[in-house]
């Protein structure tokens, strides 16, 4: 099918001879040639000197601004996709650029472009097997860590809402999941315990976030029927912002088929997480800018439980990522994945001391308990 084509030339080509976790670009001097090749591709064979520095704080892909130094100043954002998270790179393309032609055909500024090949190709293979993808540049424009008014939250929760309005009638075959059990909360369960059985010792911290997760097994079975799609990563930092509005979703490698209180839940727990304490007044401003924009139903049920889940599934991911060594979120050092755990682990729990006014909050939106 036109859903799988990219995927299936990505394995013919670079999956047999590829060595095993590909070794990350160090510097950016040791990446200005692999974008030359990337450009001669992307950009139809125009051979650029450009400049080219590391942009963002993901902690997945390799993410570089590359600039053309003349009067007309362009931009483009290049990406190298990480083939030990999303092991079917080519998988990932065929999601993003159906993603992207479908959404800018109603929304052109919600999402950015994708630059292709001479041939019309959505991404580049490097000749170790790494896969690139070019992106349009979106100018006067910036990323937030954290929200600094109600006002950008407000936007925020409209921006993402309106993302889920575009993808609704997204047509051919589903979207294919481009991580194995990526949010589903038993397959991370199950990682877990299957970690803590490996472990002859365990740190007094590791010990007593394990017993905090094994005490809410109801909160973990919840969300598991999926509603429709879902940006399946939303976090403030996967917005850009400008004059304090929220003006385009970026990272949509994770975009598949979910319940939406997975984006509400993940929005809130980045977003209402104010120096690892729990806002009150964020949480509303999320809640008023997602639901006055979404075009499907909500319910009390999910706006209450869905950050707390969320927020439970990514402190099982950090501590099976910690005891497992640290795989899959980059670290500065070991124990960071842990202390990630606790973190989240800890605002849960305020989100539980938190219940009966996130309640009044959903009330006084307009939401029925």
């Amino acid at each position: 099918t036109e859903s799988s084509a990219a995927s299936d030339v990505y394995k013919r080509q670079v999956l047999p001879g590829r060595a095993a976790g590909a070794v990350r670009l160090a510097t950016a001097r040791a990446s200005v040639s692999v974008l030359q090749q990337a450009a001669a591709a992307l950009l139809d064979g125009w051979q650029i000197q450009a400049g080219l520095q590391p942009l963002g704080e993901g902690l997945i892909n390799d993410t570089f601004l590359a600039e053309v130094p003349d009067s007309q100043a362009r931009r483009w954002v290049l990406q190298r996709i990480n083939a030990d998270v999303f092991p079917d790179p080519g998988l990932v393309m065929d999601n993003v650029a159906r993603v992207v032609r479908h959404v800018r055909r109603t929304h052109p500024d919600l999402v950015a472009g994708l630059v292709t090949t001479a041939d019309d190709a959505d991404f580049f293979v490097d000749a170790d097997g790494d896969c690139w993808r070019l992106w349009d540049y979106v100018a006067h424009a910036e990323t937030l860590q954290a929200f600094a008014t109600p006002g950008q939250a407000q936007s925020a929760g409209q921006t993402f809402a309106r993302l889920h309005n575009a993808l609704a009638d997204l047509p051919g075959p589903r979207l294919r999941t481009p991580i194995p059990g990526f949010m589903q909360m038993s397959h991370y369960l199950a990682a877990l315990d299957s970690e803590l059985g490996r472990q002859r010792t365990l740190e007094r911290e590791a010990q007593n976030a394990s017993a905090f997760i094994a005490e809410r097994g109801a909160l973990a079975e919840e969300f598991q029927r999926p509603t429709g799609y879902v940006h399946g990563d939303c976090k403030v930092n996967n917005l850009l912002f400008r004059n304090n509005q929220a003006c385009c979703v970026l990272d949509l490698d994770t975009v598949m088929y979910g319940h939406w209180g997975l984006d509400f839940g993940d929005l809130v727990r980045s977003g209402a997480d104010v120096g690892g304490r729990f806002s009150l007044a964020l949480y509303e401003a999320l809640v008023r800018g997602f639901v006055n924009e979404l075009s499907m139903p909500t319910d009390a049920q999910t706006l209450l439980l869905a950050p707390r889940h969320v927020g439970l599934m990514l402190g099982v991911r950090f501590l099976s990522d910690h005891l497992a060594g640290d795989r899959y979120f980059r670290v500065g050092q070991h124990g960071d994945n842990l202390t990630r755990a606790l973190a989240q682990l800890d605002l849960v729990g305020q989100m539980e001391a938190s219940a009966v006014d996130m309640r009044d909050i959903l009330v006084a939106v307009g939401i029925s308990m």
